[in-house]
């Protein structure tokens, strides 16, 4: 059954999975830590990932009224901030952006959460980063 804590540790499970050793990331509330080693990334160093989730709408999908059988179909955002240092030139971020997109686009990761669409956003540079963000529409399912 897909709660919206459930849903969330789901999701950043895969994202581990996904990004694995193969760059630094941050989740929430976290600092960005370098792959390899665990340590702080030093700011400015290297591309780096910041994944969040928000829950954006959805509502009740079925008359059903018995406990256990009422779905709710649940809408949200996998934001997914991708950092290139700002001397790396702009494409680094782009390609950060993409190859997340490839991963989590149009993918069932169970019966209850489907990614759907992947849009990515280029954000104002601000000296220091290069960025975009790429937000993945994601559907969750609930049942209570």
């Amino acid at each position: 059954m897909a709660t919206l804590p459930t849903t969330v540790d789901l999701i950043f499970k895969d994202w581990v999975t996904y990004i694995a050793a193969a760059a630094p990331f941050a989740l929430p509330g976290e600092d960005p830590r370098d792959s390899t080693t665990g340590k702080k990334l030093e700011e400015g160093t290297r591309p780096w990932y910041r994944v969040s989730f928000r829950e954006a709408g959805g509502g009740r999908s079925n008359l059903n009224g018995d406990v256990g059988t009422r779905r709710y179909v649940r809408l949200g955002f996998l934001a997914i901030q991708c950092f290139a240092p700002a001397n790396a030139g702009s494409k680094a971020a782009l390609q950060m952006a993409e190859a997340a997109r490839a991963y989590f686009e149009d993918r069932r990761l169970t019966n209850e959460i489907i990614y759907l669409n992947a849009t990515a956003r280029p954000q104002p540079p601000d000296g220091r980063w290069d960025s975009v963000l790429m937000e993945v529409e994601v559907e969750f399912t609930e049942f209570k």
